[in-house]
This record gives structure tokens, C-alpha cells and sequence, in this order.
């Protein structure tokens, strides 16, 4: 099945930009949804509106590309066509791929966080968009351009900058091909039934390939003692949710139903000692004394030594524990079970791997995830 692929940015200005991407979308095999197509035309601008975000609720993946230009303001509701879009897709849970202009990206990374970091040290500690901008003195940007990239940067788990056309096509034809890969490895697992529903079933199945050549670098160089206020910002970001399990022909059957994860734990393993240690901590998490890795007993030594997979789920006083080996770290995230639609814990653990697939497709689970195991796999 084709993907729908929105294409959002304002038009004056990146026409050929545009036009190069909904043609590389085309050539992929997928379906692009952008301005130019005859959808639009001829419309009225308070149809046009509704057409597009009637279409961007209707696509599989929306592409936002961030300008200089702003683009039309929608005066009722003081926000750009690109903007609206953009939030559109982001309350449909659409998976976002979001590319703005290096200059873009880096006036935003640099003055804009400065601006942030002065305001918070004259005891403004959560200064709004326009407080900091108004901060600046004489921005280079316009307002509304960058109040995209900031809606974009607080919403979407990382954000891509380039300098040409050819950049976007290369990390789009990445992304696209993760998609895939992921939905034949769920669909291998009887998990889902079609392309459309693995991009439906989790946010974002990131590509971490290049990412993590440029990233980890840098991951190695972070400096652990704030490694609890990490946590805090994982722990925040994954998201329970309903997990269903196909029993065929579209049949979707409630396994069970798990409330936001409310507490993490990295336990590292301390050559000298032989010894699994607790490391950090959020939330509910209790720490508790070094133990063996041979301990039978402890989910998290079973873990760190299994040799057939680096993550299990396990259950304990009506919570579902996740835990992920990385190099010398495992570290778990609590779910709390708010309805096992199965009956009995036996029962619901006999379907292991499809209950682990589905706690990771819930929202952007695997994504967050996988970039902590780059930061911990930094240390290693």
C-alpha cells in the first residue's frame, strides 16, 4: 500500500523545492498531498483551509519543511496555513518528518536558547515564545517562522536541518525505508495487517542509522551526574495505551491496558564488584542494594544476561516492567495495568513478543527508547 505523504511549508519561495519533493515522492511509489495538486484549485481560501486539514488528517506522513517566510496568516486564529497544518498533524498522531534551513535551525539552537537562558537567569524560569523573541532586540527571522520551528522543536523528537533539496530526499528515503522495515518485522509478529496501520500504531519508527553516526560523538561526551533529569524527560515521554492482538482477518483482540509509565530505573553492571548496581532513577522507582547478575530472581539480572534478545517484559504487583540491556546499563520503564483484558497474568505473558511489539508501538515508545540507549550506549 501507498503511503499519503502531505507536503506542508509556505509555497512563495520554495516552489522548486517543493516540486522536487512531491515528484521524489511520487517516484518512491507513494502518494504526495501538496498545494499545487488540482485538490486545490480553484478554491476559495476558507475552503482551501478546511481541504487542507482535512487532508492532512486523511495522510499517512507529513513532511514540514521550515522556511524563512512565514507565510499566510489566518487572521482569526493569528497563525500561519503551515502552522495550523502542522498542529493538525500532530493532534491526528501523524508520523512527522519536520526540515528547516540550516540558518533556520542554528539562529534557534544559538540566540534563541540564549535569549531562553538569560530570561531564566533574571529569574524567568518558563518564559513564553513571545517573551524570549521580544528578548532578542533585532531578530533575523520573522516572528512567525520561527514560531513554527519552536512548535515543531517542542513536539517532534528531533528535527532535521539542511542546505538542499537533494538532503531532505536522501533522509526522507531513509525514514521511508524504516517504515517498511518495521512493518515487516510487526507484521512477521501477526502484529498488523497493513503499511498504513504501522505509521497509525506508534508516531515515529525512527531511522537511527545516520542519526547515530552524527550523534554519538557527542553522546560520549555528556556528562552523566544529571543522567536523573534525563530520566525524568523519558519517563514523561512514554505513553501507555490499549494493545490489541490480530487474531486475523481484521479481527483485533484487547489484550490489555496500561497507564503512562510512571517511573524508570538504569541499574550498571560494576566489573570490580560483579554486581548489578542501581544507577538512577524516576518516579516510582525504589533504588535497592547491588545484587548478582546470576540472581534468578531479579527481571533485570535476567536481562542483563540473556544472549537471545536485549529487552523482556516483565509484571510485578500489577505493573508491567519493560527492560532493555544496553552495553553495561539495563534500564526499565513501569507501566502500570489499568484493565488485562486477558484474564490472568499467565495468559497475557504467553503472548510475550506481541505484547512486547505493542507497548513499543504505543505513541513514540520505540523512539524514545532507542535515543536513551544511545545516550547510556555513550559510556559503554
Amino acid at each position: 500500500m501507498a503511503l499519503k505523504v502531505f507536503v506542508s511549508s509556505v509555497s512563495r519561495g520554495l516552489e522548486e523545492l517543493r516540486r522536487q519533493l512531491w515528484q521524489f515522492v511520487e517516484s518512491a511509489g507513494h502518494t504526495p498531498i501538496y498545494f499545487e495538486s488540482a485538490d486545490f484549485d480553484k478554491m476559495q481560501r476558507n475552503d482551501m483551509m478546511q481541504t487542507c486539514l482535512e487532508k492532512v488528517e486523511s495522510c499517512h506522513a507529513f513532511v514540514l519543511v521550515i522556511g524563512r517566510e512565514p507565510g499566510y496568516v489566518v487572521e482569526s486564529l493569528h497563525k500561519t496555513v503551515t502552522h495550523l497544518e502542522l498542529l493538525k498533524a500532530l493532534s491526528t498522531n501523524k508520523t512527522v518528518f519536520a526540515f528547516a534551513e540550516r540558518y533556520i535551525f542554528d539562529f534557534y539552537m544559538n540566540e534563541f536558547q540564549a535569549a531562553k537562558t538569560r530570561l531564566s537567569e533574571n529569574g524567568n524560569t518558563s518564559p513564553s515564545f513571545d517573551e524570549i523573541y521580544n528578548s532578542i532586540g533585532s531578530p533575523s527571522l520573522k516572528r512567525d517562522a520561527l514560531r513554527i520551528f519552536h512548535e515543531a522543536f517542542q513536539s517532534i523528537p528531533w528535527m532535521f536541518k539542511f542546505d538542499s533539496v537533494e538532503e531532505i530526499k536522501n533522509c526522507l528515503l531513509s525514514e521511508f525505508s524504516a517504515l517498511l522495515a518495521t512493518h515487516v518485522q510487526l507484521r512477521n509478529k501477526n502484529q498488523i495487517n497493513s503499511l498504513s496501520e504501522t505509521t497509525r500504531a506508534s508516531e515515529r519508527f525512527a531511522h537511527f542509522n545516520s542519526f547515530y553516526r552524527r550523534l554519538k560523538p557527542y553522546i560520549k561526551q555528556i556528562k552523566y551526574e544529571d543522567i536523573k533529569t534525563v530520566l525524568k524527560i523519558v519517563q514523561s515521554n512514554l505513553k501507555g495505551g490499549l494493545i490489541t492482538l490480530e487474531q486475523g482477518a481484521g479481527i483485533q483482540t484487547p489484550m490489555v491496558n496500561l497507564g503512562d509509565c510512571h517511573g524508570t530505573s538504569v541499574y550498571k553492571y560494576d566489573e570490580e564488584t560483579n554486581k548489578l548496581q542501581f544507577f538512577s532513577g524516576s518516579g516510582l522507582a525504589n533504588e535497592r542494594d547491588p545484587f548478582d547478575p546470576d540472581d534468578e530472581s531479579s527481571f533485570v539480572a535476567r536481562t542483563y544476561r540473556e544472549s537471545d534478545g536485549p529487552a523482556t517484559v516483565n509484571e510485578e504487583d500489577n505493573n508491567l516492567y519493560v527492560c532493555h540491556k544496553f552495553g553495561k546499563y539495563v534500564f526499565t520503564a513501569h507501566f502500570p495495568i489499568k484493565e488485562n483484558h486477558l484474564g490472568n497474568i499467565e495468559h497475557l505473558f504467553s503472548k510475550a513478543d506481541e505484547l512486547y511489539s505493542g507497548i513499543m508501538s504505543l505513541q513514540a515508545n520505540i523512539s524514545v527508547v532507542e535515543f536513551f540507549g544511545l545516550f547510556l550506549e555513550g559510556d559503554n
